[in-house]
């Protein structure tokens, strides 16, 4: 299932207040239909059919004309371009008909049409699918400002279809479904220019001189992230390795492992460590979570949840992680930096 970044109700209706509206629903108003047997009747020349509404309350399709027999079910005749429906109580005049799109099949391709072209533009420079917020919830997962954003361009895809989106030559919005489009892209241009920051980037201040590797034969979908530079002096309080316990750290550069060794979501999946490029593990299971963990002098980890599913994080899988060491940094103090004059 494709990972979509806003829902489909609340989220919605605070981007654009009307979408919920008939007007955007598309629905044609029922007429000309005729006696077909008992309480059934029959429409001609309806057009393709995917939902039907006695009364704004939707019908369910069923296989045959023969099967509709029930209150509120109905069959599209594709091949003759018939429709039969069961009219409640026997005389359809006494209800509103309502036909055309299925709205919660809509609104769901919209959303997730949004969510695809949020990923598109921002494929250059980030993770796809993005990252859950660390602060996010189970109703809420994404950055709201991001999922506001999608929600924007999703009501503008809806309204488009009643109302195409209409620009001038210069880019200028000049209806609501264009309105809805150009506002949702924009927020989302700002995340790719750095005008606006997720809640799970790493920023300047927390870039450290080391780099993380999924191993190539990885199927998790989550991510890790690393913060920090080495720093012996540093408080290692409630980390797992100290400069004490791990004194080669100071003077060469390792390559650590972090593998998956429970799978499961942030919070369930458990890691372990190596800083011998996997050689050997410390043999603690360390609970993965979205706070950031000081796993040695001033460098940091944490884990985040991308599609929130069962497999975010699976056995065994690694990530190859190097830290660099004081010995990368110029100690002699006899290289002094020397002035230019030019002129």
């Amino acid at each position: 299932m494709a990972v979509t970044y806003c829902n489909t109700t609340t989220d919605l209706t605070r981007a654009f207040s009307e979408v919920m509206s008939p007007k955007y629903k598309g629905l044609k108003t029922l007429s000309g239909y005729v006696a077909h047997s008992g309480n059934v009747y029959k429409v001609y020349g309806t057009g393709y059919v995917e939902a039907l509404y006695e009364d704004n309350i939707k019908g369910t399709a069923v296989a045959s004309a023969v099967a509709v027999d029930g209150v509120n079910e109905w069959y599209y005749d594709s091949t003759n371009d018939v429709l039969y429906f069961y009219a409640t109580g026997g005389v359809p005049d006494n209800h509103d008909y309502l036909y055309g799109d299925a709205w919660d099949s809509v609104v769901s391709a919209c959303v997730e049409i949004a969510s695809r072209e949020a990923d598109a533009l921002l494929d250059k420079k980030f993770t796809v699918p993005i990252p859950r917020s660390p602060h996010g919830s189970a109703t809420q997962p994404f950055d709201r400002e991001f999922a506001h954003a999608v929600a924007l361009i999703a009501c503008g895809h809806i309204v488009g279809r009643i109302d195409a989106p209409n620009f001038d030559t210069t880019g200028t919005a000049l209806n609501a479904s264009a309105r809805l489009l150009s506002e949702g892209r924009s927020v989302i241009a700002q995340y790719e220019s750095g005008e606006k920051s997720f809640s799970w980037a790493i920023t300047a201040d927390e870039v450290g001189g080391h780099n993380i590797i999924p191993g190539s034969s990885n199927t998790s979908v989550g991510v890790i992230q690393t913060r920090g530079t080495y720093d012996p002096d540093w408080s290692t309080s409630g980390a797992i390795y100290t400069s004490a316990s791990d004194p080669s750290i100071m003077f060469q550069d390792p390559f650590w492992k972090v593998k998956i060794t429970t799978a499961g979501t942030v919070g369930t999946a458990t890691y372990q460590t190596s800083v011998d490029n996997g050689t050997t593990y410390n043999g603690t299971d360390i609970t993965t979570s979205t706070d950031w963990k000081q796993i040695t002098n001033n460098i940091w980890i944490r884990f985040l949840a991308v599609a929130g599913g069962a497999t975010d994080f699976v056995l065994n899988d690694t990530w190859q992680m190097e830290i660099y060491s004081p010995t990368r940094e110029v100690t002699n103090p006899s290289i002094k930096s020397i002035p230019v004059r030019i002129g």
